[in-house]
């Protein structure tokens, strides 16, 4: 629960920035957060599979993202959208 409260934040603080780009994510209990990016060309959706993975996300930021998305804990979807979105929030 905090691993997932925590990644809200960052999700949020990350689609705010982004005008371009609309951001979905949703968590391993079902809860989703979704960005309002009003003149959004691009989608980028994160799905979140296992708490493990959520865990594994905050405490290695992208680096334990992309290792839960290899290991089938994590589901991502978006054509060029994931580089923008992760450029973006740097």
């Amino acid at each position: 629960m905090i691993a997932r409260l925590a990644l809200r934040k960052i999700f949020e603080r990350v689609g705010a920035v982004s005008r371009e780009t609309a951001l979905r994510v949703e968590f391993s209990d079902g809860s989703v957060y979704q960005s309002s990016a009003k003149d959004a060309q691009d989608k980028v959706s994160v799905i979140f599979r296992t708490h493990r993975a959520e865990w594994r996300a905050l405490l290695f930021f992208y680096e334990g993202l992309f290792e839960s998305f290899i290991s089938g804990d994590v589901d991502l979807a978006g054509e060029q959208a994931i580089c923008d979105a992760c450029a973006t929030g740097a």
